[in-house]
């Protein structure tokens, strides 16, 4: 009976790492498709609006907890039902949770510094997933630059005038990977 629970847990554990690989692209023909002077205006610019943004569209609701399940409190108890929002705006095809236009500071600019050296420092393989939670956009002279950052799977799609010019991939492996913590803090 032990013997068939083993062979049971193995033969699970092996479906399960097939499914994760399955996951990873590694080195599967991907290349970074940005080249430097798309996040120009980014840099330059004095005023970013920055979104939270989440995988539904249209008037569906969504709590603002990313979940219908109940809140939590900081301790992880459930305070009830979590408020929900109705969706009206989208942002590149994901819901708009919050926006703030916010002045740039060198410690927003650290969050692009960061997704480049991460981008630098990228190996080859990213998730095949894209569920952002975090955007940036730019208006210059006109034009809107957008950057969909999706620190899940380690990958950002860039917009000019909404059409996608790029795609920026980014290392997985700390102490290189670029983190959401400074946009997390902003959009609170």
């Amino acid at each position: 009976m032990k013997h068939k629970k083993l062979i049971i847990i193995a033969a699970t554990a092996s479906v399960l790492l097939l499914v994760l690989k399955s996951m990873i692209v590694t080195n599967g023909g991907l290349e970074q498709g940005y080249k430097a002077s798309d996040l120009a205006p980014f840099h330059r610019a004095t005023q970013w609006t920055l979104f939270s943004v989440g995988p539904l569209l249209g008037n569906e609701t969504l709590s603002d907890q990313g979940s219908s399940r109940g809140a939590s409190s900081p301790t992880g108890q459930s305070t009830g039902p979590a408020e929900k929002i109705a969706v009206t705006e989208s942002f590149h095809g994901y819901a708009i949770l919050k926006q703030h236009t916010v002045t740039v500071s060198p410690e927003l600019l650290s969050v692009l510094t960061e997704l480049e050296s991460a981008a630098q420092h990228w190996k080859g393989s990213s998730a095949r997933c894209f569920i952002p939670r975090h955007a940036l956009r730019v208006i210059e002279q006109g034009t809107s630059y957008d950057l969909l950052i999706c620190y899940e799977c380690k990958s950002a799609e860039i917009y000019q005038d909404g059409s996608h010019t790029g795609t920026i991939y980014f290392s997985t492996v700390l102490p290189n990977a670029a983190k959401p913590d400074q946009l997390n803090i902003l959009l609170k």
